[in-house]
This record gives structure tokens, C-alpha cells and sequence, in this order.
């Protein structure tokens, strides 16, 4: 499925985005956070990306939690993630 959304070499090619971002300074890099479930049908597809990370020195946070890829998991994990971007945002002040 996701050779299908971002195949290799193509635009979205997130193995080769990733060796892009590692490339830029570090006040430049975004922050990143990888969380799956256990049951969901991508969780190898993240296992993969975030050894890519580790490949290419790539900062991140990383979670394989109980669940899969449905709305219940989702809503579970979502105030995690919003404290995440709230920590991780630059919002002006």
C-alpha cells in the first residue's frame, strides 16, 4: 500500500525525504513522531521507515502501542500527539 501512495524515487518517496531532511541543519528539521498499532496493517511499513531514520541519523520519537488502524486508535492517541506538536511548534511567541 504505501509503494502505491509514495513509491520509490517518486515525490513522496519518504525513505529518500527523510535522507533530504537528515541533510538539513538542525534548527531546520522538523519534529517527528511515529506512533502505531500493534494490529495495524502498516505497522511493518513504520518499523522500515523508522530504521531509515536510524540509517540516517534522523531524530524522532517512536511508539508501537496496543490497537490498529481505526478511528478508536486514533482518537486514542490524538492528545499525545496535540501535546507533541504543542511542544514541537513554533507558534511566534
Amino acid at each position: 500500500m504505501m509503494m502505491a501512495v509514495a513509491p520509490p524515487g517518486g515525490r513522496y518517496d519518504l525513505f529518500a525525504l527523510a535522507e533530504r531532511i537528515a541533510s538539513l541543519s538542525e534548527g531546520d528539521r522538523p519534529a517527528f513522531r511515529m506512533n502505531v498499532g500493534h494490529d495495524d496493517h502498516l505497522l511493518e511499513a513504520n518499523r522500515q521507515l523508522r530504521d531509515r531514520f536510524d540509517e540516517v541519523g534522523l531524530p524522532y520519537e517512536y511508539a508501537e502501542v496496543e490497537g490498529g488502524h481505526h478511528w478508536q486508535y486514533v482518537s486514542a492517541q490524538l492528545p499525545e500527539a496535540v501535546d507533541y506538536l504543542v511542544e514541537h511548534l513554533d507558534f511566534g511567541s
